[in-house]
């Protein structure tokens, strides 16, 4: 069994190819295989739709794979980052109370 796909852009053309294909096909095989008959299952009748992808649905499927993306790597990168930015942090990590601190001057010495 040999299934033929023919693709394009005008159904009808593309109809007549594919059925013109599968007849050459049968009258080259009965002559190749010395068989009395290669029987054509199904001709090829012209689409009356698109059948390519559907793009909203791949456009919508990499939004939210794209959007799936940053959300994993925002998370990754705040669980890899170690820094302590607050005084309550400190007291978590370190079990004691901040009895003091140094405040940050700008452009000073």
């Amino acid at each position: 069994m040999i299934e033929l796909s023919v693709t394009g852009t005008e159904p009808e053309l593309v109809a007549k190819v594919r059925n013109s294909i599968a007849e050459n096909v049968a009258a080259i095989s009965q002559d190749v295989m010395k068989v009395e008959a290669v029987n054509i299952i199904d001709a090829a009748l012209a689409p009356v739709a698109p059948s390519g992808p559907s793009r909203p649905l791949y456009v919508a499927v990499a939004f939210m794979g794209g959007l799936f993306m940053a959300v994993a790597i925002i998370v990754v990168a705040d669980m890899l980052n170690t820094k302590v930015r607050t005084a309550d942090e400190v007291e978590e990590i370190l079990g004691i109370p901040v009895i003091g601190r140094i405040p940050v001057v700008k452009g000073g010495r």
